[in-house]
């Protein structure tokens, strides 16, 4: 270890817990991963600190980690190694943005809003809370349609609420686009949908968790959400998407999508093509599974089995 001369009191300490929890690691490695995540010698004391009272800390999904351990085990992770275990929600359990502290640890901003229900002065329903006045506690529909806190748009110049900013101004949420990344699904960049479990999946690749459907009671993907507080949901088999007039072929079918002139149904939807995972060519997929997307020829060739009653390959 020709770099043992040239580390401080921190960065041994640190550096030992990580070969203790991944002994096949490379100094070299480790020490650019440790100064990256922790430049400052503050947030090496924070991290020796939080090491020398958890050891297990980088393994463990500990959610009382600091954010200093956070960037180091995704620096870690990105490097390869499998050994560590980024911070868990205390409330749910799910690899997510820890951004709020309770008695029990750290939770992620979806539990924390679940926790933070309230009744709301204005509508009188119990709902999570956006903020609290002097006349009481305010949900977040309530607060949106105060014009008190509207402001002006950056890009269209409108009066509405913002949800983001652009350097010194607002964007409305008509303006507002998500940032682009590349899916861990299909590997392209697109819209990222969700990133529950520390996995990014774009729009395209993005499917409903199953929970039990509110109309047949069987655990599915939910494909809408209804009720007036949106708990009850409709899986695929029970939803019905209402029927509108294609703008394209005119037809008066079930929408498939929406495009800039309007609905269009399944036949004149656009398919998106993907890159095979086993043939590699670029093609619609017919279905899509943990190693990516698979063509209609592949999928027929290595996953369509047999009936075991009438024989038909399905």
């Amino acid at each position: 270890m020709e770099h043992t001369d040239i580390l401080s009191e921190q960065e041994r300490i640190i550096l030992a817990n990580i070969f203790r929890t991944d002994p096949d690691l490379a100094l070299e490695n480790a020490v650019a991963i440790l100064r990256s995540a922790a430049p400052l010698s503050q947030m090496k004391n924070s991290l020796a600190v939080f090491l020398s009272d958890s050891p297990d800390g980088l393994s463990s999904g500990d959610s009382d980690a600091p954010p200093v351990a956070v960037r180091l085990i995704a620096g870690l992770l990105a490097a390869g190694s499998e050994s560590f275990t980024l911070p868990k929600c205390a409330k749910c359990g799910l690899t997510k943005n820890l951004r709020h502290k309770i008695p029990n640890g750290r939770i992620c901003g979806a539990c924390f809003i679940r926790l933070n229900r309230a009744s709301c002065a204005i509508c009188g329903n119990e709902r999570p809370i956006a903020t609290r006045t002097e006349d009481g506690p305010i949900c977040g529909s309530c607060r949106r349609k105060d014009p008190s806190t509207h402001q002006l748009c950056s890009r269209c110049g409108r009066l509405g609420p913002a949800i983001a900013r652009s350097g010194p101004g607002t964007i409305c949420q008509r303006c507002y686009e998500r940032p682009e990344s590349i899916c861990q699904r299909c590997g392209r960049v697109g819209r990222i949908h969700s990133r529950r479990g520390g996995v990014a999946i774009c729009d395209q690749c993005y499917r409903s968790p199953a929970r039990k459907c509110g109309v047949c009671g069987n655990i599915r993907e939910i494909m809408v959400r209804s009720g007036t507080d949106g708990t009850i949901g409709i899986c695929v088999v029970c939803y019905s998407s209402p029927k509108v007039q294609c703008v394209k072929c005119g037809r008066v079918r079930k929408a498939t999508g929406v495009s800039p002139l309007g609905p269009l149904c399944q036949a004149c939807w656009p398919r998106r093509v993907y890159i095979c995972a086993h043939c590699g060519r670029e093609r619609p997929a017919q279905k899509l599974i943990d190693e990516g997307a698979i063509c209609s020829s592949c999928y027929d060739r290595w996953y369509r089995v047999p009936c075991g009653l009438c024989g038909t390959l399905c």
